[in-house]
């Protein structure tokens, strides 16, 4: 009895391991969304941050920029570029901590970065 419990277990662990290790990069012909997300975030001195990384042609990305407290400074949508790169000036802003986060339909990217 214990054996059975313990290969019923193995096995429904594998079936969840191999059903992540799918969604996660796994794609098909269908797929509209990027593997993963990749995204580059650096502060640039300044007070300007860069952010950089790619997408596919067809795939809408969500560009949202966070203060320490939660509250959303910037919002915008970036379709038909595969390579995205951008620079945020954050001059008019106090120095801090914010979050900046990256998603399609699938992932979500979250870097948070000093500005000094």
């Amino acid at each position: 009895m214990k054996t059975t419990f313990v290969k019923k277990g193995l096995i429904a662990g594998l079936l969840l391991i191999s059903g992540l290790t799918f969604a996660e990069g796994g794609k098909d012909s269908n797929s509209t969304n990027s593997a993963y997300l990749d995204v580059s975030v650096k502060p640039l001195g300044n007070k300007e941050v860069s952010m950089k990384f790619e997408k596919l042609a067809d795939e809408q990305v969500k560009i949202n920029v966070y203060d320490r407290n939660g509250v959303r400074l910037h919002g915008e949508k970036v379709k038909g570029k595969t390579l995205v790169w951008k620079r945020f000036d954050m001059s008019n802003l106090p120095e801090g901590k914010y979050s900046f986060e990256v998603s399609n339909d699938i992932y979500l990217m979250k870097k948070t970065v000093e500005v000094k």
